[in-house]
């Protein structure tokens, strides 16, 4: 029988669209068709044109979209290759996704630009979201062309500290030819200028952690609403449309638990945790693949750094000054007897290292963005320089025992 003549016999016109909407049960829709409402079964819906009038109910809780969000990251990057192998199963409809902060570090964007050759040549889709630039709009804001930003969690010192900067003493240097280095000798000169004391690490407080959502989950969502617009022809959503895969292995069990799935479209699945994969598992199978395992991703002005990754670039640095200069040890390997992957980590830890310097600096003062106190990238309230320094050796349990992030939470 003709589907029309099924809809002529089923429908129920309602006078108004909230009427029609109300009066549908679970295996009912509203629909508006010819400037009229109409309650129709599900079964016998009419020929288009026709809009639905809010959810399509035959699609209720069907997931259409299994996604993956890829920071680049040990973990998450064990989740693709997995896939890619063939060792966790691939969706029928799989994405990958990933946004660009504009401010990760570089071994993190090789890692994308791997994997975007590998996706392709497995048939998966993977995108990367668009989205603002973090680093650009935090030196926006410092040159005062911008008033409101979204922005990290950085650390501030208790407003009754009095400001102990050096970024006079570094222009001074910079002004007459020299370099950073110089500031070693300034340093040593009067270290207790730039050292806060452990009355004022007590009183440090941290800034709202606004750079997630702008810079990453919200780029990430948009580029799923458009895949899934491509996918169903609408933009309309219901409640499981999308499934999106975290990077969580075994011993994060707590962190999935409190993993806030905050639109009803998008439901979060851990497949490491399902599996029961551990760290280790993870860190084994990099080994048994023979593929470089992937650092942690993170952004290079991210206050939960930790001391060790800072002293880690400080250290690539340090390696590329001493090859640049000249200065290596006699025992050490020369420049081109280093494979082209270690030329390359070299080089790209030096440059990030160089960048987060600048930052550092840059966000010392942060007064346009509605905050008094000095900011600082990591919470021990000293300088990155300062460190470098000190050789990240604080001797103090309340920044030795600091605030860490081991996995991929920021692309929720």
């Amino acid at each position: 029988m003709p589907q029309g003549y099924l809809f002529d016999a089923a429908r129920t016109e309602h006078l108004t669209a909230q009427s029609a909407m109300a009066a549908c049960n679970e295996k009912q829709q509203a629909i508006v068709q010819d400037g009229k409402y109409y309650v129709v079964d599900i079964d016998d819906f009419p020929e288009p044109p026709y809009a639905l009038l809010g959810r399509d109910k035959r699609l209720e809780h069907e997931c259409v979209l299994t996604t993956l969000s890829f920071s680049g990251g040990r973990q998450s990057t064990w989740v693709l290759e997995a896939i890619i192998r063939g060792d966790l199963p691939k969706p029928e409809n799989f994405l990958v996704v990933t946004a660009d902060t504009g401010a990760e570090r570089r071994s993190t964007y090789r890692v994308i630009e791997r994997y975007q050759a590998k996706c392709a040549s497995a048939g998966i889709d993977m995108v990367i979201a668009d989205g603002p630039n973090m680093e650009q709009d935090l030196k926006d804001i410092q040159a005062g062309e911008k008033s409101r930003i979204d922005n990290p969690p950085l650390f501030t010192r208790a407003e009754c500290d009095e400001v102990m900067s050096y970024e006079d003493h570094v222009a001074a240097v910079k002004g007459q030819g020299l370099t950073f280095a110089t500031f070693s000798e300034l340093f040593k000169a009067n270290e207790n200028r730039y050292t806060p004391t452990k009355g004022m690490l007590r009183r440090k407080g941290q800034l709202a952690q606004c750079c997630t959502s702008h810079y990453k989950v919200r780029p990430i969502r948009r580029a799923i609403r458009s895949k899934l617009k491509e996918i169903t022809g609408s933009g309309k959503t219901w409640p499981g449309i999308a499934e999106t895969y975290i990077g969580f292995a075994r011993h994060e069990w707590g962190r999935a638990v409190k993993a806030a799935q905050d639109v009803q479209w998008q439901r979060l699945r851990f497949p490491m945790i399902e599996h029961d994969i551990s760290a280790n598992r993870v860190h084994e199978d990099w080994k048994r693949w023979h593929l470089p395992q992937p650092g942690i991703s993170m952004c290079k002005c991210c206050p939960f750094s930790g001391l060790r990754r800072l002293k880690e670039m400080h250290e690539l640095w340090t390696l590329h000054c001493e090859y640049l200069f000249g200065d290596v040890p006699p025992d050490a390997p020369a420049w081109d007897d280093l494979s082209p992957e270690r030329q390359q980590e070299i080089e790209d830890g030096a440059k990030d290292w160089s960048e987060a310097v600048d930052m550092d600096m840059t966000l010392r003062r942060f007064k346009n963005a509605g905050v008094e106190r000095e900011v600082y990238t990591n919470q021990s309230l000293m300088p990155l320089l300062v460190l470098a320094e000190l050789e990240f050796d604080v001797k103090d349990p309340a920044v030795q025992e600091e605030l860490t992030c081991d996995s991929g939470l920021c692309f929720m």
